[in-house]
C-alpha cells in the first residue's frame, strides 16, 4: 500500500498583493503594525518583517554572471 502526500487546503495562506501593498502604506503613513494587519487580512508577522526589513537577502550561493555579462564588466 503507498502514501501519497496530500497539502492541506491552507498550509501557506495566501492573500492579496493590493492588500498587502495597502497596509504597507497603513503602516507608512502611521498606522500601527497590528492593526493595518487585521484591517486588510496580512498577517502581523509578514508585515512586520516587510516594514522593519527583516529577512531580506536571498537564500542561496552566489549565481554565476552570464557570458554577455562577463564582457561588459570591467577587469
Amino acid at each position: 500500500m503507498t502514501r501519497t502526500y496530500e497539502r492541506k487546503p491552507d498550509a501557506r495562506l495566501a492573500f492579496p498583493m493590493e492588500a498587502f501593498v495597502k497596509a504597507v502604506e497603513a503602516v507608512k503613513n502611521g498606522a500601527k503594525i497590528y492593526t493595518a494587519g487585521k484591517d486588510y487580512g496580512v498577517p502581523y508577522s509578514t508585515l512586520r518583517n516587510h516594514t522593519k526589513g527583516l529577512h531580506l537577502k536571498k537564500v542561496g550561493g552566489r549565481t554565476v554572471p552570464r557570458m554577455n555579462e562577463e564582457t561588459v564588466l570591467p577587469i
